[in-house]
Parts: structure tokens; C-alpha cells; sequence
């Protein structure tokens, strides 16, 4: 079987002070002598050579036909597996949403899409002030990544979508602890085909990840927390629900438990009666065409269709439903929604139709944090279509182009240090 390891990706993608030596020893009595900036990978190939990558990937030319005796990474004898021990254990600090937070990279047994076992790798993501013993920490959120288009655009190599990031706003100030997987054909597997849109493979990576990230945790005496939230978003919506059916169907994962899951059949048959409810109190109508509407006119807005001519729900049949459902459940004094502005409107009914309409208790507590949404020329971007902005190459782009226009008026008149801090 061929085999390899990743050598000290995160000592480069990360700016770990020390960089490692790696040496290939053959057998010939010859070394090559690489440093960790220098190369990514290492294949291990069945005719006992070797095959080396730069993080470009490509290749770095070696003695042709010479076999390998062993491989070294400072003086210590490195694993021919599939995993990246060297990887393994990489601590680094990183800035998420304007908080301090400490990753930890972590490779960890989990099986490929064929159930085959090998080493994935991961990332923990602890906000400093858990890691510090300031705060406790509320629990832990495992994330399933949407649409990865790079090798290089992966957690364990400081790379993390929208969703991670916005679970460290700070005007958010939540203290949880993020655990995000590479899933296979990433990371410790990166020249593995990918497993898009295999659920299972990938809700098992996540939850794999969950139980070694807790095992780090409990090691280094850091408590996780008496929460456990399942997230994904995009396509990452899909891994996500096939992780609570892994959990329900697989053995193995009996340490794992959600204590709530709404479903959709729950909330939207709730949302009926809602409807029903306004019905019978007048507050609702039924049109000519035989929907259910709300005239909202008299706040400034118009009529709004609540349940389908067919009796069939609409989203905002579903969204009275979990609000209700929330409500019961948790009595929370807010209830927030982080959905961009082009929803705007609808939440807007949503509050008015529980606190006006239906007078219901909590119809106040419907809070929409809204966004800004910006478009490509081309339209709206789209992750798993590759049409995505990251901010962060937004705002290094727009600091690169500041430089250039500001030097090229021929008015610079900065120290370097000054045109840093300007930059």
C-alpha cells in the first residue's frame, strides 16, 4: 500500500517560529537535508522511493532509483502513515472575528468512504479567554465546512469559512469551543479524491474529530463545556443531518448526543396551527383563491400569504412554528436571526404577526441581525458554484492597491514603519 506524511504543513501555512529539518536517509548511505519551509509531502511509493512536493505541488527532483531508508524530522524518525503526526499537536494563535483564539491542529482515527481506516486531520478552536481560565467555556460547536475549492483552503492550514468565523464576533461573545474537521481528500488525505456530497464519510470525519477533540480537551484540562451544537450551512446543511443519523444508526458514537433536534414535519404542522389560531380570532383571512393571508397595510406593509391555497406551508408558516417551538422549549429573552438584509421584509412580518396579530408572549423577543449582501458583477456568490469573495483577500487586494496608488501620486513621504501602520 503506498503511504505517506505530511511534513510540518502548519509550521509554514502558520509562522511557527522553529522550522524543522527533515532528512531523507537512503540506503546508499547518501541524505538529502529539506528544511519545513521547503517541501509539503512525502509519498512513500511500493518501490521504495520517494516522492517529494513543495506546497506548489510540485515536484522536487530526487537521486532516480535510489531506495530510502528512513525519513527524520529533527533527528526524530518520522511514521510512514497515512497520518501527519508532525501536524499532529501544532499549536498557533490566530485573530477570528476580531478575538484572540488558540488552534490546535490534530490528526485522529476515523475510515475513508470505502470504511477503511485511516488518519484525518482536524482543527480546535479555543478563544483565548477559555484557554486562559478567564471564562468557562459554554460548549462545544462541531462545524461541517461547506465547499472547499483548495488543498490550501482548509482548517488545519489557517483557512475557515464564514460560519466559523462568525461564531467569534465579538458582539456575539460567545465562549465555545469550535471543532472543524479537513474531511478526506484534504489535509492528512489531501491526494485522495474529495467526498463531496458523501454524507456519511464526512458526518463521520466530523464526529470523529468531536471525540478526539474532546480527548485533547479533557487532556490538557480544559472542561468542553455542557453543550453540543451540530452546524453546518451550504452543503455543509447535508453532513450535518447525516451526522445525527449517523449517531442513531452507527456504533461507536454512543458518547455523542444531542439532547434537542427540531425537524422541519415538527415545526411546520405547529405553524399550521398558528394559522389555524389566527383564523379563528379574525386576525387571519382566507383569500377568494383559498389561501390564508395577513393584511399588514396597517403597519406599513402589505398582505402576506401564511398557508397555500392547497393548505400546504410557506416559510413563514415554518418560521411561526419554531418560534413557537423555541419559545416553549427554552423561554430565551431574545431570539436572535442572522440572516443577511435581502430577508429583511421577512422578518419584519414574522414580528409583527406573533406580537400584533397573534399576540403571542414572545413575538418581541424576534430579533433579525441583519447583514449587508454584496454581489459579484455576475450576479450572487455562490460557494459551491467557487464564486466567492473571501474578505480577508478583499481587504489585503484593497491594502495592496492603497500602497500602489499612494506611491504611484509620487507623494510618499512615509518611513517604512509608518507606511506599514498607513498600509
Amino acid at each position: 500500500m503506498k503511504k505517506y506524511i505530511l511534513l510540518v504543513v502548519a509550521v509554514l501555512m502558520f509562522g511557527v517560529a522553529n522550522a524543522k529539518v527533515i532528512r531523507i536517509h537512503y540506503s546508499d548511505g547518501t541524505t538529502k537535508v529539506y528544511t519545513s519551509s521547503e517541501l509539503s509531502t512525502i509519498d512513500f511509493n511500493n518501490n521504495g522511493t520517494v516522492t517529494v512536493y513543495a506546497y506548489d505541488g510540485s515536484l522536487i527532483p530526487q537521486p532516480a532509483g535510489k531506495i530510502y531508508e528512513s525519513v527524520t524530522v529533527d533527528d526524530q524518525e518520522a511514521v510512514t502513515e497515512y497520518a501527519s503526526h508532525q501536524l499532529e499537536g501544532e499549536v498557533y494563535g490566530v485573530t477570528l472575528g476580531r478575538r484572540n483564539v488558540t488552534a490546535i491542529n490534530m490528526v485522529y482515527p476515523s475510515v475513508d468512504p470505502a470504511n477503511n481506516s485511516v488518519s484525518l486531520s482536524g482543527t480546535i478552536l479555543i478563544p483565548d479567554e477559555i484557554m486562559n481560565g478567564e471564562v468557562e467555556s459554554e460548549g462545544v460547536i462541531l462545524v461541517h465546512h461547506f465547499t472547499l475549492l483548495s488543498k490550501y483552503n482548509i482548517p488545519t492550514r489557517g483557512y475557515y469559512d464564514a460560519s466559523v468565523k462568525f461564531l467569534f464576533c465579538n458582539s456575539l461573545n460567545l465562549n465555545y469551543i469550535v471543532v472543524v474537521s479537513d474531511f478526506y481528500g484534504f489535509g492528512a488525505t489531501e491526494r485522495f479524491p474529495q467526498a463531496y456530497l458523501l454524507g456519511e464519510a464526512n458526518a463521520r470525519a466530523s464526529l470523529d474529530a468531536l471525540k478526539a477533540a474532546r480527548r485533547i480537551l479533557c487532556n490538557e484540562g480544559i472542561n468542553c463545556g455542557p453543550l453540543t451544537f451540530n452546524l453546518g450551512t451550504s452543503s455543509a446543511g447535508f453532513d450535518a443531518m447525516e451526522a445525527l443519523r449517523v449517531i442513531q444508526t452507527r456504533p461507536g458514537y454512543e458518547s455523542i448526543h444531542f439532547d434537542k433536534t427540531s425537524y422541519e414535519s415538527q415545526t411546520y404542522l405547529l405553524g399550521k396551527s398558528l394559522v389555524q389560531e389566527g383564523l379563528d380570532k379574525g386576525a387571519f383571512y382566507k383569500h377568494e383563491d383559498g389561501s390564508v393571508r395577513v393584511n399588514l397595510t396597517d403597519e406599513g406593509l402589505d398582505e402576506k400569504v401564511l398557508l397555500r391555497k392547497d393548505g400546504t406551508s410557506v416559510y413563514m408558516t415554518q418560521d411561526l412554528g419554531t418560534a413557537q417551538l423555541r419559545y416553549e422549549e427554552f423561554h430565551p429573552q431574545k431570539m436572535i436571526y442572522v440572516v443577511g438584509n435581502e430577508q429583511n421584509y421577512h422578518f419584519d412580518v414574522l414580528k409583527l404577526v406573533l406580537s400584533k396579530k397573534l399576540e403571542k408572549p414572545f413575538g418581541e423577543a424576534v430579533y433579525h441581525l441583519s447583514y449587508g449582501m454584496v454581489e459579484l458583477p455576475s450576479g450572487k456568490m455562490k460557494s459551491r458554484e467557487g464564486t466567492v469573495v473571501d474578505a480577508d483577500d478583499l481587504m489585503d487586494d484593497m491594502y495592496e492597491e492603497a500602497k500602489t496608488s499612494t506611491e504611484a501620486l509620487g507623494k510618499f513621504q512615509f518611513t517604512s514603519e509608518e507606511a506599514d501602520r498607513l498600509y
